[in-house]
């Protein structure tokens, strides 16, 4: 349906590891800059949880 709206982004780093993060959005219409904020505070969030190359 057009309410909703579901995200996945495959992050993965120099030494091959992946995450996967997935979001969904419901009456997701009309909320440009709430959906906006909680995408990259997410990305952020998981980008500073990835643990470094070995």
């Amino acid at each position: 349906s057009l309410n909703k709206l579901a995200l996945a982004n495959v992050i993965s780093n120099q030494c091959n590891d992946s995450w996967q993060l997935a979001l969904s959005f419901d009456n997701w219409l009309n909320k440009d800059n709430e959906m906006n904020g909680i995408l990259i505070k997410e990305v952020e969030k998981m980008l500073n949880e990835m643990p470094k190359c070995k």
